[in-house]
């Protein structure tokens, strides 16, 4: 037997190599690890008399040319990075991969290397699989261990709604019964493959998510004790979970002497309730998957020029106004949106792939974004590089550069393809100098399902897998060769943020739903799993939906603030609504960016359902220390208590703060200690109005109570 341990933080996770099986054997959230002997006694428990638990077990999953490989692995090496395991038959070899950068996550991925002569066919893939979580009765004085320990069920599993355009950021949980809940999505993902396992009887939560951005196949499976004896409590039993890629078999051909790196794994296990593995969550993203944006270049308040235009063709005159705008307002970055390219009788999204400036323009593009960093305003442009439209030039004169499926060219480019790959980079790196792009804004408005088709080993192999790691690929290279350039990502609004993506991407657009809230639920529920400065609502005139101005655009303000719309022109304006949203600008310019890229995000209504209009939705934003605290309130519906109680969670009880309704512009001198025990009430009269809380921690006199 050789056993392995990883620690990050208080979270240990250990496995074993035991009779030939590579074993998830001992997890814990409180620093507590297994000895030698304990770990052997549960391998035995695993593999002896409870052999029924063996398949849920392993720490990895492979299936190749149809045979599943959960056994037989023999020793190679093992650094604190990597373990080296050769399989007995089939001559596979795999790197396990454990990283950690100093939070309480572990990222996991593998490199399988074909060490044989044939071409070898990769069908189940999973990353990271094992128990992570059981009832073991070693002490009958733990009053937890007894039947009837508490009412509800043992463990629920917390989830978003994947494939629910509109409604991205809905975070769910249900009861885990004896039973397997699996996620086996192969369409578009409009949320981040984050799960969440709920221990009620120990408090214990532990946290799973996969980097990758194709078809995801994640299993949570939940069985009692299977030995029956009759001393076990009916309760008792274990979680185990299986995370990977989801394609079609077979997803991959591996050549002879050819490896193929996995999608990656982030696993924790932490105390407390969401805010406690949220901030951990955050915290590993911002220390070693998000990328930070370019100094000089960090949380721009940005302007999308299509709220009053709907992605019109635009004229010169048009973009124009929209330029003015934008500067008006106090925008920081302009972003020129779809409807640059095609013409008066070929709408935009017939001319998709054919990235020419349209003859509407008159040719005076260049002229215009001249104009408009005369105005002090960064430019970005929006562009849908992996697609084009059958009509398109590209599309008829080379369909050779397209996946195809079934025979049939889609109008997806195959990146697996070396010439289309290079068409799309050279394209990119085209417009970036053409036009002097300080933001790249892609979007993706096809569903990829289970990615084109080629023949490769004597099989029909899907592409999809190659297909995301040559995207990756695309712009690594693009970010290394312009470190400068802000990255924004799009996908029919949020079908595309998972953290394979978010990985290059600097920020995202969360939805197509920009109702006010629409923007609000789902900024507050897609924070649950993303940082918010790479959460991007947009708000404005895009919906014309009516609520009070400081709602909608307090709704921006929470996440990298865009807006776009408030008024057709300058000169259309209306000077108490004009008034509203330039305060907002300020407030987010010179208060909220100031913590957003580091802060602390507590969730007061951290979940909520969609299907019903909702009652309130509170978010409070903490520096790291709590030197200021912004706090946003949206009330949603009349039935909703017209005040609501708040206690704010990221102040310092030693500190004293000067502590501002927005509304009013009032601000009253409040202790910490005050705040963090009796808070106050919120009161806002009707539905669709939202009130702004700003807390900044104040030195000299005493604080005075808060009338």
């Amino acid at each position: 037997m050789q056993s392995f341990r990883f620690d990050a933080g208080s979270f240990i996770w250990q496995e074993a190599l035991y009779d030939g099986y590579y074993v998830a054997v001992g997890r814990s959230a409180m620093g507590r690890c297994l000895d030698q002997e304990q770990i052997r006694s549960r391998l035995e428990r695993y593999f002896g008399a409870h052999e029924s638990i063996s398949p849920y077990a392993p720490a990895f999953g492979l299936e190749i040319d149809g045979a599943l490989l959960d056994g037989r692995w023999e020793y190679v090496g093992h650094t604190p990075a990597e373990t080296t395991l050769r399989h007995s038959l089939a001559p596979v070899e795999v790197r396990i991969h454990t990283q950690t950068d100093g939070s309480e996550f572990l990222a996991r991925w593998l490199t399988v290397i074909n060490n044989g002569d044939r071409p070898m066919r990769l069908s189940r893939v999973y990353t990271m699989s094992g128990i992570i979580a059981e009832r073991i009765s070693d002490s009958w004085s733990d009053p937890k261990a007894m039947p009837g320990a508490g009412a509800g069920p043992d463990f629920e599993l917390g989830a978003f709604r994947f494939a629910k355009p509109l409604r991205e950021g809905e975070f769910y949980w249900q009861p885990m019964e004896n039973n397997t809940i699996m996620f086996d999505i192969k369409s578009r993902v409009f949320a981040p493959p984050v799960f969440v396992v709920k221990n009620n009887l120990d408090g214990e939560s532990t946290v799973v998510a996969l980097e990758w951005s194709g078809n995801i196949c994640v299993e949570f499976r939940k069985d009692r004790n299977p030995n029956g004896d009759w001393w076990v409590p009916p309760y008792e039993g274990y979680i185990s979970f299986k995370a990977g890629s989801g394609a079609p078999a077979p997803q991959y051909v591996l050549k002879p002497g050819g490896q193929v790196q996995t999608p990656c794994v982030h696993i924790s296990m932490c105390y407390g309730g969401t805010d406690d593995w949220v901030a951990k969550l955050h915290d590993h993203l911002r220390r070693s998957v998000t990328p930070r944006q370019p100094e000089g270049k960090r949380n721009l308040v940005e302007y999308n020029h299509t709220g009053y235009t709907r992605n019109a063709q635009i004229t010169r005159e048009l973009l124009t106004r929209e330029v003015d705008m934008a500067a008006h307002v106090g925008a920081e970055l302009f972003m020129l949106d779809a409807g640059w390219f095609g013409g008066a009788d070929t709408p935009w999204y017939e001319a998709v792939g054919d990235w020419e400036e349209s003859p509407l323009l008159g040719g005076a593009l260049p002229e215009i974004l001249g104009y408009a960093r005369g105005k002090g305003l960064k430019i970005g442009l929006w562009v849908e590089i992996e697609r084009a439209h059958e009509k398109s030039k590209l599309f008829r004169s080379r369909p050779d550069l397209f996946a195809r499926r079934g025979g049939r060219a889609t109008c997806l480019l195959d990146l697996a393809n070396p010439e289309a790959f290079e068409y799309a980079y050279d394209e990119i790196i085209r417009l970036i100098e053409k036009y002097g792009l300080d933001c790249f804004r892609l979007d993706h408005n096809q569903s990829m399902q289970t990615g084109g088709e080629i023949v490769n080993g004597g099989c029909v192999e899907h592409t999809q897998w190659e297909y995301y790691e040559k995207l990756y690929a695309l712009f690594d290279r693009v970010a290394a060769r312009y470190p400068g350039l802000l990255l924004e990502n799009c996908a029919s609004g949020g079908g595309r943020v998972d953290y394979g993506i978010m990985k290059r991407f600097h920020y995202t657009q969360l939805s197509d739903n920009w109702s006010p809230n629409g923007s609000i639920n789902i900024l507050n529920g897609m924070t649950l799993a993303l940082p918010p400065e790479q959460c991007m609502p947009i708000v404005g005139a895009i919906n014309m939906a009516p609520a009070d101005t400081p709602y909608i655009a307090r709704a921006g303000m929470f996440g990298h603030m865009c807006i776009s719309g408030v008024y057709p022109s300058v000169d259309e304006c209306n000077e108490d609504g004009l008034a509203a949203w330039k305060h907002a600008v300020g407030v987010y310019k010179n208060q909220m960016r100031a913590i957003i890229d580091t802060c602390r995000v507590y969730h007061h209504t951290p979940f909520q359902d969609y299907t019903r209009r909702g009652e309130w939705v509170v978010l409070e934003y903490a520096a790291r220390d709590s030197s200021l605290i912004i706090a946003g309130f949206f009330r949603q519906s009349e039935s909703a208590p017209a005040g609501f109680e708040f206690v704010p969670r990221g102040v310092d009880i030693e500190k004293d703060y000067e502590v501002t309704l927005d509304n009013f512009r009032k601000t009253a001198r409040v202790s910490g200690y005050e705040l963090s025990n009796s808070g106050m009430v919120i009161r806002l009269n009707g539905m669709m109005q939202s009130e702004l809380v700003i807390m900044r921690s104040v030195c000299g006199l005493p604080a005075r109570r808060a009338v």
